[in-house]
């Protein structure tokens, strides 16, 4: 069987699933004892979502934010805004092509 197509992670990104997302990192210093988050920019992600149970049997979301990898760095306690709806990142981690290319960030969000 012969394939001549070739897939491309970024073409994920400009599917309709994709949703723009803005990225609000921490700023290291706090002003007036509150954390403050700076405008990073633009880009596109994708949702992902995963249902559980917790240990009491109730049933929970955990949202999961597959985003394009040339957007700016990433780091837990930063902030993406999806939908107008703004969410702090519990977890990101690389997703990398075998070159060792970053083609997306996997974030948990709280």
């Amino acid at each position: 069987m012969s394939n001549d197509s070739v897939f491309n992670w970024l073409d994920i990104f400009k599917s309709p699933a994709a949703k723009s997302v803005e990225f609000l990192p921490a700023n290291p210093h706090l002003s007036d004892g509150i954390l403050r988050y700076r405008c990073a920019g633009k880009g596109a992600a994708i949702e992902l979502k995963r249902s559980y149970t917790n240990r009491s049997g109730t049933p929970e979301i955990t949202l999961e934010v597959l985003v394009e990898g040339n957007t700016p760095e990433l780091f837990p306690g930063d902030k993406i805004v999806i939908d107008g709806e703004s969410f702090e990142l519990a977890e990101v981690k690389l997703c990398r092509s075998i070159s060792g290319e970053i083609i997306a960030r996997r974030c948990t969000v709280k």
